[in-house]
């Protein structure tokens, strides 16, 4: 089995450092069923140069939809994947955990799978969409197929994992919901598959999740491993703002296992 994980970046400022940092960590990893290609805009013409695929897409936030679809026309052709996993730069991936659980999704004749959100329409407020969120979208082989095909501009306004997700429903797929850990100070570390690491004002402190889980993934004996978790919580701690609310959050989340993972 092919599975091609594509992350969307950017050499762009300040967005070129969450590039480096994957590329540092998850790049490093070396699995014969799992290639990752990071996705870049601002070219003259497409060009694959070693991990990074070169677009001829202005790099900017409203053509991320645009720049996937390229991306998985261009990858097919050159490639032919079983399943592609569409991301960004403030995911990791157990690439091991990766290739099993594709295997069982295969099994299960699945068309996409990720995590779960809802999307509340500016137009039609009451009548949530449920998709896929963008972090990490599984892709069959017929799903990429569709989207190769798919015209950006008949959603443009529309976010692009809302987009990809009412695209595919059209063509009658259905999503399988897949769960994700996701690093927070009111999040307990489950080593899942995906584990989301983006903190929304600090920039280096995704950086420094990046890197601690790729440590963890990395580390040979338990002890090490254990050790790793708790510099994770250590971190999380250290770079919060505590307050009576978040501390019972965190409380509510640890004694009533209602986490998100």
């Amino acid at each position: 089995m092919k599975i091609l994980i594509l992350a969307l970046a950017s050499t762009k400022e300040p967005y070129l450092a969450d590039l480096l940092v994957q590329e540092e960590t998850l790049g490093s990893i070396s699995n014969p069923n799992v290639q990752i290609y990071w996705i870049l805009g601002g070219a003259h013409e497409i060009k694959l140069d070693k991990q990074r695929l070169y677009l001829p897409v202005e790099e900017k936030f409203p053509n991320i939809l645009e720049k996937t679809i390229m991306a998985i026309r261009q990858l097919n052709k050159d490639l032919n994947p079983d399943i592609v996993i569409r991301t960004n730069t403030s995911s990791y991936f157990n690439l091991e955990k990766v290739h099993r659980l594709c295997e069982k999704l295969n099994s299960r004749k699945f068309d996409f799978a990720g995590y779960l959100e809802t999307y509340k329409q500016p137009t039609d407020p009451d009548r949530p969409i449920r998709f896929v969120n963008g972090s990490g979208i599984f892709l069959s082989k017929n799903a990429t197929h569709v989207l190769e095909h798919m015209d950006f501009r008949e959603y443009l306004g529309t976010p692009d994992d809302v987009a990809i997700t009412l695209h595919l429903e059209k063509f009658g797929m259905t999503p399988i919901s897949l769960k994700r850990n996701n690093i927070c100070y009111h999040h307990l570390f489950f080593p899942r598959a995906h584990i989301r690491v983006k903190s929304w004002n600090n920039r280096s402190l995704t950086h420094h999740r990046m890197m601690l889980v790729h440590k963890f993934a990395t580390s040979r004996n338990m002890y090490s491993k254990l050790q790793t978790v708790l510099e994770i919580y250590r971190l999380e701690v250290k770079s919060v703002d505590l307050s009576a609310k978040k501390v019972f959050n965190f409380a509510v989340n640890l004694f009533l296992r209602r986490f998100k993972a």
